[in-house]
């Protein structure tokens, strides 16, 4: 992830996101909604309870993308993107031989 900038601005290349950024992300997801659907979920300083997008973006963050710089709101864009994509293909190569991910990096789906 060198050369990436903590702040991404209008004027900044488009993030290239790899096949293993794309397993985190999901693999946050799954572990954020079940913290937050556990006995003890994670709360705020103020005692609330933090929502599954905060705890899936903090855990992204400790698997060192914080420095991309991304909002908590993309990630869980793109996690709900790549389900969506994995749901209507099943993993399933598109019969040309494009892998989903691709698609999905591609900006295809």
């Amino acid at each position: 992830m060198a050369g990436a900038t903590n702040e991404r601005n209008r004027g900044s290349k488009r993030l290239k996101w790899t096949e293993q950024m794309h397993l985190d992300c999901l693999d946050c997801k799954r572990k954020a909604q079940d913290l937050v659907a556990s006995e003890n979920p994670p709360v705020n300083e103020n005692g609330r309870q933090k929502g599954y997008i905060k705890v899936m973006h903090d855990l992204w963050q400790a698997r060192g993308y914080e420095q991309l710089g991304l909002t908590s709101q993309n990630s869980r864009d793109r996690a709900a993107r790549l389900e969506k994509v994995m749901e209507d293909t099943s993993r399933q190569s598109n019969g040309n031989g494009i892998d989903v991910i691709d698609m999905v990096e591609s900006g295809e789906t």
